[in-house]
Order: C-alpha cells, then structure tokens, then sequence
C-alpha cells in the first residue's frame, strides 16, 4: 500500500490521495512565494469563506462522479436554497422546505439517469433550468432577509476558528463517514466502476445512483445555506457558475479526496 495512505490510515480505493497531497503542497508553497499577503489572517479567511460553498457543492458532486455521472444542477439548486431562506415564513419551516426542495431536485435527477436512462448532463441541465426560473419566481431580484442565526452561523468563530471552517469539517465528515464507513460507499464505487459486475453481486445499483443524486442536492442545499447567510440576503443568481466549478476540484482531487480520505481516518 502507498506510504502516504498508509500515513492517513485510510482506505486507498482511489489513487489519487498522493498527487492531492502533491497538488495542495505546490499550490500553497507557490501561493506563499508570490503572494506576500497569502498567510495573513485577513486573507485566509476571506479565501477560506469564499470557497466554502465550492468545497461543499463539490463534496456532493463527488457523489454522483463515483457513479460515472454528473450533475449540473448544483447552481440551481444554490440559488433556490438561497431564495427559500428570505420568504416570510417561519423559520423552521424555511429550512424544512429548502431540505424537500433539495430532495424532489436529487430525487428527480437520480430517477431521471437510472430508471429512464436519460444521459445524466441532459437530465440535469433540465433540472438546471427548471430550478433557476423557480429561483426567480420566488425572488426576482437580489434582496430579502435571511434569520440572523443564520448569518451568525456563517460569519461568526468558535475561538479562533471561523465558523466557515466548521461548515467544512462537518461537510467533509459526513461525506467520509458515507463513503468509508457505510455500505453505501461500496455500493457507489462497484456501480461506477462495473454497474454490470455491480448487479451480478446484488448491489442495487439503481438505488444508489438515485441516491448519489439526492445527496448531491443535498450539499447543494447546505451550501445554499452558507452563501445565504454570508449574503444576508437571497440572490436568484447568487451561484450561476457553480454547476461547473466543482468539477476541476474532483478532477485534482485537491480537496475532495484529500479531505475525505483524512477524516475517515478520524473516524
């Protein structure tokens, strides 16, 4: 076994845990030398929250990746979540609705690619669509107020920890303890990597690609959440770019599967 995942002591079905470690290393080293300012506080902070909700839609993303799919419809789905927390409704109730929202957008996805075999970038740049015009049918234009206990979750700290790092391990937990701690990683990475082989074994392939899709949705939501409260505000257009951002963080690995495979080891 390859000496740095012997290091994290995590499971090393993917072989990318050396070059993220490799990858993250030359970034920072590069980012000290030519950025004088990179290490300040102020700095750190601001980069740390400003990626927050990219880490955490990509978290998802990986999801639906080990399956052999993709899903575009992340930014929608931000957006709505975004939408969802200025209506003037109570509390609770604003965030039950975001979580149902979520769920139909994942659900509809996941069925959509597994039992209609509709190709996975068709299905969800459907839903795409579909969720950014309910974005702004519900707020046409940026505005809106979100709970105050919101905003303080995002913008405040724990000591000298911000809270937007909190978001992060939390985030990055959950999809450890999915992917390494549950049968339900197995399931992902047999139906993405042989669905065929896959059924041949019982696993039931079907169901977890839908609910690869439903989780994905599901980060979305939570990072819908962050950017809320970072915002103070909804914004129907807040992430128009975030269908695709994700995508070159799973393709480096840099923080998906660094930071998985580190916090199974934690587990």
């Amino acid at each position: 076994m390859n000496t740095v995942a012997k290091f994290l002591k995590a499971p090393y079905r993917a072989g990318a845990i050396r070059l993220s470690i490799g990858t993250l290393f030359v970034l920072v080293v590069a980012s000290v030398i030519l950025l004088p300012q990179f290490l300040a506080p102020e700095n750190l902070s601001n980069l740390l929250a400003q990626s927050t909700v990219l880490v955490i839609s990509a978290l998802g993303q990986t999801f639906v990746i080990l399956t052999g799919g993709l899903d575009v419809s992340v930014g929608s789905i931000i957006s709505v979540t975004t939408t969802i927390m200025t209506l003037d409704m109570p509390e609770v109730v604003r965030v039950m609705l975001c979580i149902a929202v979520a769920i139909a957008f994942g659900l509809s996805n996941g069925y959509g690619v597994a039992r209609l075999n509709v190709h996975p970038i068709i299905m969800t740049l459907a839903t795409m669509g579909i969720g950014q015009g309910l974005a702004l049918i519900i707020l046409p234009i940026p505005g809106g107020k979100v709970p105050e206990w919101l905003s303080a979750s995002v913008a405040g700290s724990v000591g000298p920890v911000p809270n937007s790092l909190l978001w992060l391990i939390v985030a990055t937990f959950v999809a450890a303890w999915l992917l390494y701690r549950r049968p339900f990683g197995l399931y992902l990475f047999a139906s993405g990597g042989n669905d065929f082989n896959a059924r041949m074994n019982g696993v039931p392939v079907e169901r977890t690609v839908i609910k690869a899709y439903i989780l994905s949705a599901l980060f979305a939501c939570a990072a819908g959440m962050f950017l809320a409260g970072r915002l103070a505000s909804g914004d129907p257009k807040g992430a128009p770019h975030s269908e695709l951002n994700p995508l070159p963080q799973q393709r480096s690995g840099v923080f998906t599967w660094l930071a998985v495979s580190a916090a199974s080891s934690a587990l």
